[in-house]
């Protein structure tokens, strides 16, 4: 992949996992709507546990990404938006080991993308309780 993670040391270690930028060279930049946890028949998935929720939106992620030449390791920036900013921090764990093609391998992975974690009050559907969107590169 023509992604360069930058390490930025008068910044110190990035307190979650992600990066503080990266360079992409080359290719072509994917950007793709927020994803939200609903299944191939539009009905949502896992309501009211956030996990369930999370493993539905990096499933339909995937499948979005393979759909333009892409996978989950070709992202280059991803923002979170919750509504359930505890529960999230919570799972820092669950996820790296999960989808550390996403998260990296453990929380403070510095290899991870450049992401941010944004609480709202309120999703599109009101029973979401996260969406992703992200940046991807297709060499």
């Amino acid at each position: 992949m023509a992604r360069d993670i930058l390490k930025v040391p008068r910044l110190g270690k990035p307190i979650g996992s992600y990066s503080y930028g990266a360079r992409v060279k080359g290719g072509t930049l994917l950007l793709m709507a927020g994803v939200v946890p609903i299944d191939d028949n539009g009905k949502l998935v896992g309501k009211g546990d956030l996990q369930k929720q999370i493993a539905q939106v990096v499933h339909n992620l995937k499948v979005d990404l393979e759909a333009a030449g892409a996978r989950l390791e070709d992202v280059v920036q991803m923002h979170t938006y919750t509504t359930d900013m505890d529960g999230m921090v919570k799972l820092s764990k669950w996820r790296c080991d999960n989808f550390p093609e996403l998260w990296g391998k453990e929380p403070g992975d510095e290899t991870a993308a450049p992401s941010t974690l944004i609480g709202i009050k309120r999703l599109g559907w009101p029973e979401f309780k996260l969406e992703i969107e992200v940046v991807a590169h297709v060499p």
